[in-house]
């Protein structure tokens, strides 16, 4: 005969604001992943699991094949800039708002 008094913490799937909810307690907890574990009655691997999907990178939506179009904010400009980019890409002749939409383009595909 088996003693059901003592159990093991149930397991449930959390969703992404309760886990959200969960890594920012433990955070502010100040204890470690073990003890705010066993103070709140869950299993640690379930805080881990929290904590990977709260702190995972986001999935990128694929890049678009072929060129950006990047439009100069203004038509004037003062050509005082240059961009280089690893893999040999040099963009000549940018002023600062121009170079700071190319970026962000560039930034927004980046695989």
């Amino acid at each position: 005969m088996t003693d059901s008094t003592t159990s093991a913490p149930a397991r449930r799937h959390r969703t992404l604001p309760e886990a959200i909810a969960l890594v920012n307690e433990w955070r502010s907890s100040g204890l470690s992943k073990q003890a705010f574990s066993a103070q709140r009655g869950i299993l640690r691997s379930a805080l881990m699991s929290c904590i990977e999907r709260v702190t995972a990178p986001k999935v990128r939506s694929p890049a678009p094949e072929g060129f950006i179009e990047v439009r100069p904010s203004s038509p004037r400009s003062c050509g005082a800039l240059t961009l280089e980019i690893d893999g040999g890409l040099r963009v000549i002749g940018l002023d600062v708002a121009t170079a700071v939409g190319l970026v962000s383009a560039l930034r927004a595909v980046r695989p």
